[in-house]
């Protein structure tokens, strides 16, 4: 028995397997085990397929499950799914982000050239129509992209600085009342010269 296959099956299952590796059990034409495995990929059990198959008993459908590795083709075929899944999904992200940012560019010209001719005339009549309307659209679809592109997960943080005056008995004696009294005197004779 190969033990790298140990960990796919309960202890149970494994000294069945074990017990019938001497005795030997029912051969299976790979066709029928291919058959079945269809069936293990849905998630049935052993039990549950050998009912299905007449004459073959849990035993030789768990035999089966070991000799043709159908626990490393699930897994296998899981992995390929998720990956081609993750694949899709990408593609159908970048498409989106494609076809949104290609709708925005139409907007862009449409209602550049509309918005321009009535800058230039100021005339109601050559007002873009679809300016309210085209507005909301406009945010939707930058709404629409920042999620696509996580652009509305982002966060901001305000920062706020703090003043502080640091007062020191240092200072105070470094500052005496005749020096105050002297930078008072020049801050305002400062005032007056202008």
């Amino acid at each position: 028995m190969d033990e790298t296959k140990k960990h796919y099956f309960t202890d149970q299952e494994w000294t069945s397997l074990e017990a019938i590796a001497d005795k030997g059990v029912r051969p299976i034409a790979p066709t029928l085990a291919a058959d079945m495995l269809n069936l293990f990929m849905e998630n049935y059990s052993c039990s549950e397929i050998a009912k299905i198959n007449k004459g073959l008993s849990e035993i030789d459908v768990l035999y089966c499950r070991y000799k043709y590795n159908w626990d490393e083709q699930r897994d296998k075929y899981a992995k390929e799914l998720q990956e081609q899944v993750v694949q899709k999904l990408m593609k159908m992200k970048l498409e989106s982000m494609e076809f949104l940012t290609n709708m925005l560019s139409v907007l862009h010209k449409d209602e550049r050239q509309k918005m321009m001719t009535y800058l230039q005339t100021g005339k109601e009549e050559d007002k873009p129509k679809s300016w309210v309307n085209g507005i909301g659209a406009y945010k939707s679809i930058i709404e629409t992209l920042q999620k696509l592109t996580g652009e509305d997960k982002v966060q901001k943080h305000e920062v706020k600085a703090e003043h502080r005056i640091i007062s020191s008995p240092e200072i105070k004696k470094a500052i005496t009342k005749e020096v105050q009294s002297s930078l008072l005197k020049q801050l305002t004779s400062g005032k007056n010269k202008k």
